[in-house]
C-alpha cells in the first residue's frame, strides 16, 4: 500500500474533478491532491458548493426557528436536522449564520444533562453514542470544536463508552441488544474530525479502544455482516466496511494486518475504470443511481487507500 494508485485498475481522479458535483471536487483538491485551503481551484470549488442546487434546496427547507422536518420536538430523522446538518456538513458547507442557527437549535434540543444528544427534545435520558458521535462530527466542522457543548458531550461519549457508565456499549437497537459496531463507527469519525494536535488524552482513549474492538472483532461478511460490503452515502447513524475503513486508516490503522483484509475486500469491488458503486444510503439528496458507479463512493475508497498509504 505504500504506492496507493498501483492498486488502482484504472485513474478516477479526472472524473472525480469534474465540475457536476462541486462538493466531490472540492474534496478531491483537498484530501487526495493535497491543496491548500487558499488554492484558487479549493476556493472556487467551495464557492460552487454553496452556490449549488443541492446546498440551497437544503437551505430553503430550513424553517424559521432554524430546525428541519415538521415538528421542533424531533431533531432526528431522515429528513430532519441531523440528517441536514450532517450533509451539508460532508458537503463540505462552510458554516454561516442559517448553519449556525441550525447547530444552535440541535444543540438546545437535543443535549442531555450528562452531555448526551438524544432524538427527542427534553431531558429524555434517551441519549445514543451514535447520534453523538456523527453529530460531534458535524458540529466539529461548523467551527463548534472548542463550544463547551460539544465538550460535554466529549466527556458523555468517554464515561459511557471508556468507563462504562450507563448502558456503557449496550445499544437497544443492535441485533443483540449489545455494542453497536455501527456507532463505533461514527464516535471514531468525530474523533478524525478532530485535528491530531488538538485531541485530548481521553479522545485518543477512547479512538484506541474502540479501535481495537473493531479490527479484533471476528467480522463475517459473508453472512452475519454481509450488509457492510453494500457501500453508501451519505449516512446518519448507518455504516458500512468503507465508511468503517475509511475512518480507521485516517486514525492511522492501515499497517495493521487486519486491516489489509478489509482492503483487499474493498478494492474487489472496483470496476475496470477504477470506480465504486454506491448501493446504500439515506434519501435526502440525490446521491446518484443505486448500483452505479458514484462519485462519493469512489471519493472515499480512494481517500482510505491513501491514508492506509501514509501519503
Amino acid at each position: 500500500m505504500t504506492n496507493w494508485n498501483n492498486a488502482l485498475k484504472a485513474d478516477p481522479i479526472p472524473w472525480l474533478l469534474e465540475p457536476d458535483n462541486p462538493s466531490v471536487r472540492y474534496w478531491t483538491l483537498r484530501d487526495l491532491l493535497d491543496r491548500p485551503g487558499d488554492d484558487a481551484e479549493v476556493q472556487a470549488a467551495r464557492a460552487a458548493v454553496v452556490g449549488s442546487d443541492v446546498v440551497q434546496r437544503l437551505l430553503a427547507a430550513q424553517q424559521p426557528d432554524g430546525y428541519w422536518g415538521d415538528d421542533p420536538r424531533q431533531p432526528y430523522g431522515a429528513a430532519r436536522t441531523t440528517a441536514h446538518l450532517v450533509v451539508l456538513a460532508e458537503l463540505g458547507v462552510p458554516v454561516d449564520d442559517r448553519i449556525r442557527r441550525g447547530c444552535e437549535y440541535f444543540l438546545e434540543a437535543s443535549q442531555q444533562p450528562d452531555g448526551g444528544f438524544s432524538e427527542v427534545t427534553g431531558s429524555s435520558g434517551r441519549e445514543w453514542y451514535c447520534i453523538t458521535g456523527y453529530m460531534i462530527k458535524a458540529l466539529t466542522c461548523f467551527g463548534y470544536d472548542h463550544d463547551p457543548r460539544v465538550a460535554a458531550a466529549w466527556g458523555y461519549l468517554y464515561r459511557r463508552m471508556v468507563q462504562g457508565e450507563g448502558k456503557g456499549l449496550d445499544c437497544p437497537y443492535s441485533n443483540d441488544k449489545g455494542p453497536c459496531q455501527w456507532g463505533f463507527v461514527k464516535v471514531l469519525d468525530a474523533v478524525a474530525a478532530v485535528p491530531p494536535g488538538d485531541r485530548t488524552s481521553e479522545q485518543r482513549e477512547l479512538a484506541a479502544q474502540l479501535a481495537e474492538s473493531l479490527l479484533a472483532r471476528a467480522w463475517d461478511f459473508g453472512g452475519r455482516e454481509k450488509r457492510w460490503l453494500s457501500f453508501g452515502w451519505p449516512y446518519q447513524y448507518q455504516s458500512d466496511l468503507l465508511d468503517m475503513a475509511d475512518v480507521l486508516a485516517r486514525l492511522g490503522h492501515g499497517a495493521d494486518e487486519r486491516f489489509g483484509v478489509w482492503a483487499d475486500l474493498i478494492l474487489a469491488q472496483q470496476d475496470e475504470q477504477g470506480r465504486w458503486a454506491r448501493r446504500a444510503g439515506i434519501k435526502l439528496i440525490d446521491a446518484g443511481q443505486r448500483n452505479r458507479a458514484n462519485k462519493w463512493i469512489t471519493f472515499k475508497a480512494l481517500r482510505m487507500l491513501k491514508a492506509a498509504a501514509g501519503t
